[in-house]
């Protein structure tokens, strides 16, 4: 994925979260059905920070989704930070489960957005479009 996506150019990048995080650690020989086996995971490179350093004028909206027990918004301020990019949609784990969700959008400003998924991601399109000066219909 890292190699498709660094090599294309766009006015606009929606990255979904976790996306190529981690990458199983490769093991030599062959795997012995007769024992339990254990996957080890290491983390790869930042796609999304990646992208953004070879690709500076492109707009990059980004997603966070963290525990709820923490602070998540923080989590994903930080975020937008590391990577360099213009915005964060921000969301806790909850969302996973429910058909609505809270979320924070994290551009220039902070927005709050709350409803049934489809009402905050169309909110969230709009907001990410009039910073853009984009007629969304």
């Amino acid at each position: 994925m890292q190699t498709e996506l660094l090599g294309r150019k766009c006015d606009l990048l929606v990255m979904a979260a976790a996306v190529s995080d981690f990458e199983v650690k490769t093991q030599g020989g062959k795997l012995s059905r007769k024992s339990e086996q254990h996957l080890s995971l290491i983390p790869t490179e930042d796609i999304v920070a990646a992208y953004k350093e070879q690709n500076p004028d492109t707009y990059v909206l980004a997603f966070s989704a963290a525990e709820s027990e923490t602070d998540w918004i923080q989590t994903a301020r930080d975020k937008k930070i590391q990577k360099g990019v213009e915005a964060v949609f921000a969301n806790t784990e909850q969302a996973f489960e429910s058909d609505s969700t809270t979320a924070v959008l994290i551009a220039d400003s902070e927005v709050e957005l709350s409803g049934t998924k489809n009402d905050v991601a169309n909110r969230a399109v709009s907001h990410i479009a009039n910073s853009l000066s984009i007629n969304v219909k």
